[in-house]
């Protein structure tokens, strides 16, 4: 998940647009500095982020590469939703689910 949010994140890296998501969506300057966003970057701060990036793209040449970029990262989870590698993914998620509960 950590490949996929990064992923996510990296057709917003230019610093000019970083900072005016980051302006525009009231959130911290580091919210692009995580290393592990699954468990750094709430699901909040992430919907923020694309919607203050949506909104930037929206009269630009960058909205046809946001929405391909989009489909990009659908067709990928779509692959790997496919591969004998969910079971093991998901598996993965209810193990660390239930020792955090635990704790």
């Amino acid at each position: 998940m950590n490949q996929w949010l990064k992923l996510a994140l990296k057709l917003i890296k230019a610093k000019a647009l970083e900072s005016k998501i980051i302006r525009n969506g009231h959130l911290n300057t580091h919210v692009f500095t995580h290393q592990d966003p699954v468990n750094e970057l709430s699901l909040g701060h992430f919907i923020r982020i694309i919607i203050n990036f949506a909104l930037l793209c929206q009269h630009t040449e960058k909205r046809n590469e946001f929405m391909d970029y989009w489909t990009f990262l659908g067709n990928e989870i779509l692959d790997f939703a496919e591969s004998p590698d969910i079971d093991e993914f998901n598996n993965q998620f209810a193990y660390n689910l239930k020792h955090t509960k635990e704790k």
